[in-house]
């Protein structure tokens, strides 16, 4: 997107300097994140800290991800997200602001499709080599591959899975 970003600042753009019109829409990207990892991350702070016995672990996101409300907003997030080109041929405007405008458009769509993903990590440990190496291989995967539907349902399953197993074991223990 950044590249896509650049080329059509380039050929569109005369009154303003590239790099800062760039910088403002990486930086709007960039808040939009933050303020979700922040979010998460005090809320997680906030109820583990004695209040409740809740982590992150306990959330299941796998049961939410499945949630047909969710599905209908990552489904059009997706459809904004997979074409950078015309995403930004549909939605550029000039100048400053409108690279601002683009960034943020940008990262809520971006959140709208990754957010279970990033409860994921979350769930598994956001220091865990192995998770983060997982969930690294399943996202390029569905970019390099373009096999999105197919690792969407056995990443699904496997989740799924995993989520029975482990309410079987609380159960049994």
């Amino acid at each position: 997107m950044i590249s896509a970003f650049g080329r059509v600042t380039r050929q569109i753009e005369n009154s303003h300097p590239r790099a800062a019109l760039m910088a403002l829409f990486v930086l709007m990207y960039c808040v939009i994140w933050s303020v979700f990892g922040t979010t998460v991350g005090v809320t997680e702070w906030t109820l583990s800290a004695g209040y409740t016995s809740f982590t992150m672990a306990s959330c299941r996101p796998y049961r939410w991800a499945s949630d047909r409300f969710w599905n209908l907003i990552k489904n059009l997030c997706l459809s904004r997200c997979r074409s950078p080109l015309s995403f930004l041929l549909e939605n550029y405007r000039s100048g400053y602001r409108g690279a601002m405008r683009v960034g943020v458009m940008h990262g809520l769509f971006c959140l709208g499709c990754c957010w279970a993903l990033m409860l994921l990590a979350w769930v598994g440990g956001a220091m865990n080599i192995l998770w983060m190496l997982a969930l690294t291989v399943l996202v390029s995967a569905e970019k390099v591959l373009g096999a999105g539907r197919f690792l969407k349902a056995l990443s699904g399953a496997a989740l799924l899975a995993c989520g029975f197993a482990e309410i079987g074991a609380t159960l049994s223990a």
